[in-house]
């Protein structure tokens, strides 16, 4: 659903697939124009759209956190008055989306968009990683439609996306016209790794038959991702396969959902979750690293007159952590957590260099 009309902006680098077909040569099939961003700071990416009308914004998950987040930081510098008014209206908004499935947003915030340079939107589309269900609200609750995509580079890339109408926040969507996807072996909750399947799918690694091998089995693409579906064909992503961790009491913990909680706590920017091999026994203890948003540190220390020290903000972090696990069942609770005082190493999308890790949290 896009023309002539729509102004496109790249934020993701163009040697990536998904911003090589769907940020670049979709838009440029159907004469459409691209803005390249000058900078992936917040504030510059929302000025490059005021400036040049953008429509339509292809992004990763972390980006659309931190923009919302920088909205919501820009709100509670305004007077107690602004902020209270904000704040009661947005939870009406979403209240009422949940009572009535009718989003008021767009008429409601419609000054707040046009002060933030964001009314022209029309659609935020997130892949590359699920996108945490509360940044896509937040966005569809101040009126701007947000989509989803999911897909791999061995896909071509794109294997689903959110409709239009009635998206799913929570889903990345349906397959896409000549698209089959299925989940293999799932469990009793209906989770099993996504396999698809599709004039999309590669034909092979280059020169590489035993890897092909792994993934290529009777023309389904074996994709390591683990979801679901639900009866009306939206695809869920729960995580990676190799990412599983297995407790002790044969439990599976989806690291990606206990980061999720965890990065909901404004103490915490981001958190790596892993599981540690205990002696020579087949289960692992979930710990965690955690590097602190310690601009909100110095803030909470400011209004609370306190002096940051590495104790103190290491104990302001176990009680954030014991707090956030409060939201989880025991076994996907974290045991033991280290604090790195640098932003973790990350993709050109974004994502954690997870491999970079092992197991005791060393990189």
């Amino acid at each position: 659903d896009f023309t002539v009309g729509d102004t496109f902006l790249s934020v993701l680098p163009l040697h990536h697939t998904f911003e090589a077909t769907a940020g670049f040569l979709a838009p440029i099939s159907a004469g459409c124009t691209i803005t390249y961003v000058t900078s992936l700071k917040s504030r510059d990416i929302i000025a490059n759209i005021r400036e040049t009308k953008v429509t339509i914004m292809l992004g990763v998950p972390l980006l659309f956190e931190k923009m919302l987040t920088g909205i919501m930081r820009t709100i509670n510098k305004r007077p107690l008055f602004t902020k209270v008014m904000f704040k009661s209206t947005f939870g009406f908004v979403r209240t009422w989306k949940t009572l009535f499935k009718k989003n008021i947003g767009k008429a409601v915030f419609r000054g707040l968009r046009e002060k933030a340079g964001l009314n022209h939107i029309r659609y935020f589309i997130s892949g590359a990683a699920a996108l945490p269900p509360e940044i896509g609200e937040g966005f569809v609750a101040l009126g701007i439609t947000v989509l989803q995509g999911y897909g791999l580079t061995e896909s071509s890339p794109v294997l689903t996306v959110s409709p239009t109408i009635k998206p799913k926040i929570a889903s990345v969507g349906v397959a896409l016209k000549g698209v089959e996807i299925k989940i293999n072996e799932p469990d009793k909750n209906g989770i099993g790794e996504i396999i698809a399947k599709g004039d999309m799918i590669m034909k092979g690694y280059y020169k590489n038959p035993e890897a092909t091998a792994k993934v290529l089995k009777d023309g389904w693409l074996y994709t390591g991702d683990l979801g679901w579906i639900d009866d009306e064909g939206f695809v869920y992503i729960a995580g990676r396969s190799k990412n599983l961790i297995v407790t002790g009491g044969g439990k599976n913990v989806y690291p990606e959902e206990v980061e999720y909680i965890l990065n909901k706590s404004p103490f915490i920017l981001e958190s790596l979750v892993f599981g540690v091999s205990i002696s020579d026994m087949k289960f692992e203890e979930i710990q965690a690293i955690v590097v602190p948003d310690y601009e909100y540190l110095n803030l909470y220390a400011d209004n609370n007159k306190i002096e940051l020290n590495p104790k103190k903000i290491h104990n302001l972090i176990d009680t954030e952590i014991k707090k956030q696990c409060k939201l989880l069942s025991d076994y996907k609770k974290i045991k033991k957590f280290r604090i790195s005082e640098e932003e973790l190493p990350k993709t050109s999308t974004r994502k954690i260099k997870r491999y970079l890790f092992k197991q005791n949290g060393e990189v």
